[in-house]
């Protein structure tokens, strides 16, 4: 059993976390939302747009890598989620398609806002950055209208997903006590308790085995009756090498990222600019949107393909 980290777990236990770190970040996106829609219009003069794609989208990596899916306990969108449901929640179970295909729906928001950020420039576009912005929101409120717990956070963002395969590597795990947990007759780290609402990412930890759905919010680690739950750190990209159920489509997430950070990156060299005229010349158009959707796709492809080749071969 890997050591307890007494401090880490100190912080989770404390009943003003993650409330006394959510507000401010609510209000600091608050803030970036309104810039977007009402600052400059010029991206490089637009303080919600650095904030937003120079700062915060950089330092998503980092974070992941380092306290695992902890930002999702913060996200301010998350806290718009869970205000939502106390004030109208139908708190309906979670529709069997979203259980089922809710990763497949991840894997496609992803694709489709990286192809739309280079064919419309939303990243260049303050007012572009808004509408999505404004687009997540009214998803977030929808769910949480409609929809127990987190449900937009587990099955339908697309941020989450990412977090997810990231969290993988992440350098802190939250893990239950087998043998405590044996004991236990309440499951209130599922289901809650008198201290903290339930899991709102739908986990129940004496189960998981993995760190993709565990957002580190400190419900369970305040709820557990038996002191089972264990803070621990570990070597980053540890438990990618003890998956014991791999899932096509989780890994399919990881493995088109790579494709998607090929073209990012030769879109921007010199280069791209002669394979652009010999693509326009094979498809026989000079519309750049469809040159670069073409590049796009086989640039994910690519990667898919040699993943189901590893595969066959191994």
């Amino acid at each position: 059993m890997p050591k307890d980290n007494t401090v880490i777990k100190s912080i989770l236990r404390n009943r003003f976390f993650p409330g006394i770190i959510q507000i401010p970040v609510a209000i600091i996106f608050a803030f970036i939302t309104y810039e977007l829609f009402f600052g400059p219009a010029d991206a490089h003069s637009n303080f919600g747009t650095a904030l937003t794609w120079v700062l915060w989208w950089p330092l998503i990596p980092l974070i992941f890598l380092s306290f695992g899916r902890l930002w999702c306990a913060i996200c301010p969108f998350a806290t718009v989620s869970d205000y939502i449901q106390k004030i109208v929640g139908n708190n309906r179970p979670v529709p069997k398609f979203l259980k089922k295909y809710g990763i497949w729906i991840i894997d496609i928001f992803f694709i489709l806002i990286t192809w739309a950020d280079h064919v419309f420039g939303i990243v260049e576009s303050p007012r572009g950055s808004g509408v999505m912005m404004l687009i997540i929101t009214t998803g977030v409120i929808t769910a949480g209208a409609f929809y127990e717990r987190r449900t937009w956070c587990r099955y339908l963002c697309f941020l989450g997903g990412v977090a997810g395969n990231y969290s993988r590597c992440g350098a802190l795990a939250l893990r239950a006590t087998p043998e405590k947990c044996a004991k236990c007759t309440t499951l209130a780290c599922y289901n809650g308790g008198k201290k903290a609402p339930g899991c709102p990412l739908f986990e129940v930890p004496r189960t998981m085995d993995d760190s993709a759905r565990c957002n580190l919010c400190g419900h369970c680690v305040k709820n557990c009756p038996n002191d089972s739950i264990t803070i621990s750190t570990r070597i980053p990209s540890k438990e990618l090498w003890f998956i014991s159920k791999p899932k096509f489509e989780e890994s399919f997430l990881a493995i088109i990222i790579m494709g998607i950070v090929f073209v990012q990156n030769i879109t921007m060299l010199q280069v791209w600019g002669r394979g652009q005229h010999m693509l326009e010349s094979l498809l026989g158009t000079s519309d750049p949107a469809i040159t670069f959707t073409v590049t796009f796709a086989v640039a994910m492809a690519i990667p898919v393909l040699m993943l189901f080749a590893a595969s066959w071969a191994g």
